[in-house]
C-alpha cells in the first residue's frame, strides 16, 4: 500500500462577482486544492503570466478580460 499523498492541484479561479469566487474558493479549499483567487480579467491574466495552473475556474463576462481570453492564456 502506497502512502503517497494525492496530488492538490493548484487552481485559478476568476469571477467579477465576489459572492460566487469566495463559494468556489472555499469548498475547493476544503478538498486540498490550493487557490488563487481573481476578480477580473486582467488579474487572472497577470498570475497566468506569473504561474502555470492544473486547473482555471472562469466567470465568461468580467470586466477587462473574458472568460475566453482567460481560457486562451492558460
Amino acid at each position: 500500500m502506497s502512502s503517497a499523498q494525492p496530488h492538490r492541484g493548484s487552481l485559478l479561479i476568476a469571477d467579477d462577482e465576489p459572492e460566487i469566487r469566495r463559494t468556489i474558493g472555499e469548498v475547493l479549499k476544503k478538498y486540498g486544492a490550493k487557490c488563487t483567487i481573481c476578480k477580473d480579467g486582467h488579474e487572472a491574466n497577470h498570475w497566468l503570466e506569473q504561474k502555470q495552473f492544473d486547473l482555471v475556474i472562469s466567470d465568461i463576462k468580467m470586466p477587462h478580460r473574458n472568460g475566453y481570453e482567460i481560457f486562451a492564456a492558460a
